[in-house]
């Protein structure tokens, strides 16, 4: 027995070896960027590039990759880009605009979603939180929004909730940070198809930490509710039809005594 895991450990790392690309060094990524660095591991199939201390200013120009080659030209890239970016240009991504399938920009100083995107077809992943985007339309996702899968985007410099987000019809994942204003609008989340749903609160934040709306997203499955209790008392009636069988709330009431979920499911009905 123990001779076969260690014939079938051999397999599976010759295995890895043929398929995923293991390149921690630029030598092994030729024309990389400076700044930028690459690896892949067994258990990924995608090449990750790290590209957070290039110095690209705060514009990235166009075909900053087209001389990028690699072992493997087919293999999908995750790409992180430097946070001080206030701006892509067109046609930044030539070259791996198709291989593109998760893009980081977190913690940038973009004010809007670059146009660049656009020519990201295969984007099935993006991060834009700790961004001052100030407002957010369907339009920005031109190119990628019947692929796009995970959204995070930080809420804190938009006057209201960008409904618009709620008309990706694969977002699975949707991540909201510095929420600095109450979602009581109750068209907020209608047609959305997410699964999973991440809330993030300003400091000063004082409003109901789960919108009302949020019984609109009847394919919901996990809540995640960062760094706040919620007071598990009558101030909750709103969500007493809401439906919570098949739901986790990753979140905890302000005293020990219940559990969230079972809150709202066994006592709600008492107030």
């Amino acid at each position: 027995m123990a001779l076969l895991r260690c014939m079938l450990m051999v397999i599976l790392v010759e295995f890895c070896n043929a398929i995923f690309i293991a390149c921690p060094t630029l030598t092994q990524c030729p024309n990389l960027p400076q700044g930028c660095v690459c690896g892949a591991s067994c258990g990924t199939n995608a090449l990750e590039i790290n590209c957070g201390k290039g110095n690209f200013g705060t514009i990235l120009l166009n075909d900053t990759f087209v001389n990028f080659t690699s072992v493997q030209s087919g293999v999908p890239i995750n790409l992180k880009l430097p946070n001080n970016l206030e701006d892509i240009n067109i046609n930044a991504f030539n070259g791996i605009e198709a291989r593109i399938r998760s893009l980081n920009l977190r913690d940038s100083n973009l004010v809007h979603v670059p146009a660049a995107l656009s020519r990201l077809h295969n984007l099935q992943a993006l991060d834009l939180s700790g961004n001052p985007i100030q407002t957010v339309s369907y339009s920005d996702f031109n190119g990628f929004a019947n692929i796009l899968q995970l959204l995070s985007i930080s809420l804190n410099h938009m006057p209201a909730y960008p409904n618009d987000i709620d008309k990706l019809p694969v977002l699975r994942v949707l991540n909201l940070y510095d929420i600095s204003f109450e979602m009581n609008d109750m068209s907020i989340f209608r047609g959305s198809s997410i699964s999973t749903l991440k809330l993030t609160f300003t400091p000063g934040y004082s409003g109901p930490i789960l919108p009302p709306s949020i019984v609109n997203l009847s394919g919901l499955r996990s809540v995640y509710v960062n760094g706040r209790r919620i007071p598990c008392d009558c101030s909750l009636k709103y969500l007493q039809d809401w439906d919570v069988s098949k739901l986790r709330i990753h979140s905890q009431c302000t005293t020990d005594e219940y559990k969230l979920a079972e809150y709202i499911r066994r006592d709600l009905y008492r107030c």
